[in-house]
């Protein structure tokens, strides 16, 4: 290790005019006699001892030091006189706020020990290129290297990372994690240059905000180790796909933990039990979604503003409620089957929804809901496929009853197909259905009930059909074309 530090100090002064470089054997509190012109020195390597007295002198009397070598040293307690308000710093602490700002480029930790890097001890110092974490320390405090603008890598070897410990760091791109580990909160956000995490698979718990705002965060492992995923951990980062199947002891995922992340495309939840909301608020290319296998709740936001989802693994067939907002948003639903299970669908819920015509709802118990819950829905034109033995219950409850209701079996037509070319309004009690193209062979007239309430064979492209005495709001028209295709539309009076 000498002969390498011995090294690294001649090619220092050798490449860089003016740097000086110093190795001292140091006796605890005793560094300050042992530098005589410490404001010109550059790289220091320390064996034998210091304490807290000789942390402050370094960051204090030497205003030019780029390199400091402890990986010799032992950190012993200090009690003396007030250091920054404190008179006591305990064995293996590298001091809060110590370096916070300073010129130091490169920093090596001792090698034997327990070390503690106390809150902001290097935050917004000028350390580049990789810090490496040895296992023997024991804690990163929040802060600790916070705000630095050069760094580009760390490996963390062996311990937990505090709140904010990188926070900001601006040219991050690359995290090793060694061995199992809690990620704090934000200790990694708002790096923008983060592309990579090593050994992500060994992450038990991931705090708030923890890979927040990493834009060329691309990929991440979800281990079996992980347990828990805080709110927004990963809300505004790069991700392209989440996978959380292979997260076997993941019992819950926070509020807005993949929301906002503008690349996401696939999303597979796994067996998590507990879903915060707005798990996947508005990522717009998010299409593959695999819902919980467990979770019998889909929270509020859920996947509001996700436009693009493929609906047909959204539900996992146990679901009990859907909460507000969950799917808004949502404008190329065009058909839409809800869990059987569900007895609650939250205050616009299915908001935005404009391209829905088919909505299958097989629970013959009439799920309560909030309000707004189908706002800007076309429901005169779309059709819920209800059980048979329920349809009258569908019919009698506000917001249900604004759909065209078909019964799974029973009376009501088969309602395949919605032709543009079919046309129909009423003037006064003339109800007026025109097809361009072909011509009309048989139209029946129902209401939402299923009751036939006309019905003519007339071979052409016009019909008129007095409804004076029907005392209907909502007409299903279904229209028999020449061609043998079926048509249909809904009408208020």
């Amino acid at each position: 290790m000498i002969k390498h530090i011995s090294s690294l100090i001649f090619a220092l002064c050798v490449l860089v005019p003016g740097a000086r470089a110093i190795s001292v054997n140091n006796t605890s509190g005793q560094l300050s006699s042992n530098i005589t012109s410490p404001e010109s020195e550059t790289t220091l390597y320390i064996s034998g001892t210091l304490n807290a007295a000789d942390f402050f002198f370094i960051a204090d009397k030497m205003p030019a030091l780029q390199i400091l070598d402890l990986s010799q040293a032992a950190i012993e307690a200090y009690s003396g006189t007030s250091l920054r308000g404190r008179t006591t710093y305990p064995a293996g602490m590298v001091p809060e706020h110590v370096f916070a700002g300073s010129k130091l480029n490169t920093v090596v930790f001792p090698a034997s020990g327990d070390i503690t890097i106390a809150e902001n001890a290097f935050a917004g110092a000028a350390l580049q290129g990789e810090l490496v974490i040895p296992s023997n320390v024991k804690s990163i405090c929040d802060g600790a290297f916070a705000g630095l603008p050069e760094l580009t890598a760390v490996t963390i070897n062996s311990t937990d990372v505090g709140v904010g410990s990188f926070n900001g760091s601006q040219k991050l791109a690359r995290v090793t994690f060694v061995s199992p580990l809690n990620v704090g909160q934000s200790s990694f956000a708002a790096c923008p240059e983060l592309a990579t995490v090593v050994g992500a698979e060994n992450v038990i718990r991931i705090d708030p905000r923890a890979f927040a705002d990493c834009p060329k965060l691309t990929a991440f492992t979800f281990g079996a180790r992980l347990q828990s995923i805080g709110d927004e951990a990963f809300t505004a980062s790069g991700l392209t796909s989440v996978d959380l199947s292979g997260a076997t002891a993941l019992t819950s995922v926070g509020n807005w933990a993949f929301a906002r992340m503008p690349e996401l495309s696939e999303l597979n939840l796994g067996d998590v039990a507990s879903l915060g909301r707005g798990v996947a608020f508005d990522c717009p290319k998010l299409t593959n979604i695999t819902a919980s296998q467990t979770n019998e709740l889909i929270p509020d936001y859920a996947y509001t503003n996700s436009a693009e989802i493929d609906t047909t693994y959204l539900f996992n067939g146990s679901e009990t409620s859907m909460g507000r907002y969950a799917l808004k948003g949502h404008s190329n639903i065009t058909s839409l089957t809800l869990p059987s299970t569900l007895t609650y669908i939250g205050d616009n819920a299915m908001e935005g929804l404009t391209s829905l015509q088919d909505l299958h709802m097989p629970s013959a118990e009439v799920p309560e809901l909030g309000e707004n819950v189908w706002k800007d829905v076309d429901q005169q034109h779309a059709t819920l496929y209800v059980p048979a033995g329920s349809a009258s219950d569908y019919e009698a409850t506000p917001q249900w009853q604004e759909f065209v209701i078909a019964k799974t079996t029973g009376e009501t037509p088969a309602l395949e197909e919605r032709l543009e070319s079919l046309r129909g309004r009423f003037v006064g009690d003339e109800l007026q259905v025109s097809i361009s193209g072909t011509v009309i062979t048989r139209l029946s007239v129902f209401d939402t009930a299923g009751i036939t309430l006309a019905v003519v064979e007339p071979e052409s492209d016009l019909v008129i059909i007095d409804t004076e005495g029907m005392s209907a709001r909502i007409y299903l028209v279904s229209a028999t074309l020449a061609d043998g295709r079926t048509a249909t539309l809904k009408l208020a009076k």
